[in-house]
């Protein structure tokens, strides 16, 4: 489980884009979100930062740290909004079918399903 667990998280890594919109995967000079996944750690974990495009230069969304945690065996995640209000996370990739990842993700009252769709070979 340990090593899926981290290369599923890794394969994140790397500078990402939004398309123009959900029906198209290109996008213009400047996409209205762009997402930093840098890994940390020796790739135990990776450092997040989301921008978005607003009023011609990128504002930071969001900043986070990801880890797979070896004592819970879970991804857990730890973030702060532009407002300033730190959020946390725990779960795990569950699967990988077609270039999709579903992850759950409990932040604190509720479960968060994310299913993320990339344009770029998976890593497996």
């Amino acid at each position: 489980m340990l090593r899926s667990q981290i290369d599923r998280l890794h394969q994140y890594a790397g500078h990402w884009v939004s398309s123009d919109n959900i029906e198209t995967d290109s996008f213009g000079a400047f996409p209205a979100i762009k997402m930093k996944n840098i890994s940390t750690m020796n790739n135990q974990s990776m450092q997040v930062e989301v921008l978005q495009y607003q009023n011609g230069h990128y504002k930071t969304l969001l900043t986070e740290l990801i880890g797979y945690d070896t004592k819970s065996d879970q991804i857990i995640a730890l973030g702060q909004n532009q407002e300033g209000v730190i959020f946390k996370g725990k779960g795990l990739f569950h699967r990988i079918k077609n270039g999709r990842c579903e992850t759950s993700i409990c932040l604190v009252t509720f479960i968060c399903k994310s299913i993320l769709s990339f344009k770029a070979p998976a890593i497996y």
